[in-house]
């Protein structure tokens, strides 16, 4: 049979970590992205289609945390928010109607959306909101579909739209590619639009030497109306973010 014989020795170890010499190594800077959306929330009369929005500006939901996290860290993070959102957020706080298993109810979130916006706005006050589309819409979808005009339309009442709720320098001109990347007739359209900057994933413009390295997370992206900043989002960083981190091993 096993017989249990214990531990029977423990030796103590060094694990050599190296980290570059910081006089001689200049760290790569990190620009934090920080996005405010969610999902078009209210139907043609201006009703709640569900509590998913609401329950998301409340305390402990994902847009209430993003607020607060993102706070903490004025200098760092440059703010984008759909501004369909922010227009949600705003008619909540003056009462609202949610449907509930399809009938009408008086939401009871008012309060929470007039927090959330007061919190916002403060984290906003030394910052620049950079406003999404409208509806943070679907470009190229939109644009296979025959809906130009329509991208065209989110695209230039985006920053309008988020001055009414902010009261803070708000630019409009920038795009969130879904999924990173933007095919060439998007772009063109974009651009059109007066979109000047396109967040894609890295792999959208991979290095021109072929290289496995992207140098920088600025490129320029040529369309037959005129060049656009590229920002080119490291999905490697960005995952990681999303790993668990419940134990201090996991952090």
């Amino acid at each position: 049979g096993i017989r249990d014989i214990g531990v029977t020795g423990v030796q103590t170890c060094a694990l050599p970590i190296w980290f570059p010499n910081p006089r001689t190594t200049t760290p790569i800077g990190l620009a934090w992205l920080w996005p405010l959306a969610d999902w078009p929330s209210r139907d043609a009369d201006g009703a709640f289609i569900d509590d998913r929005t609401p329950n998301e500006l409340a305390p402990g939901g994902r847009l209430h945390d993003l607020v607060a996290l993102g706070a903490q860290f004025p200098s760092t993070v440059t703010w984008f928010a759909d501004p369909d959102l922010l227009q949600a957020a705003d008619a909540m706080t003056r009462g609202y109607v949610v449907l509930r298993d399809g009938a009408p109810v008086v939401g009871d979130r008012s309060s929470d959306a007039q927090n959330w916006l007061a919190d916002l706005r403060r984290a906003l006050a030394r910052s620049t909101l950079h406003a999404l589309p409208v509806a943070d819409v679907d470009a190229p979808s939109m644009t296979r579909a025959g809906l130009s005009v329509d991208v065209i339309r989110s695209v230039t009442a985006a920053p309008g739209i988020a001055r009414t709720v902010i009261p803070t320098p708000v630019q409009g001109g920038v795009s969130w590619a879904p999924g990173g990347r933007y095919d060439r007739a998007t772009a063109n359209l974009l651009a059109t639009a007066g979109v000047t900057t396109l967040i894609l994933a890295a792999g959208a413009l991979p290095p021109a030497d072929g290289g496995a390295i992207t140098p920088s997370g600025i490129a320029d992206d040529a369309t037959e109306n005129g060049r656009m900043d590229a920002v080119l989002v490291d999905t490697g960083l960005s995952s990681t973010l999303g790993l668990p981190q419940s134990t201090a091993a996991d952090v």
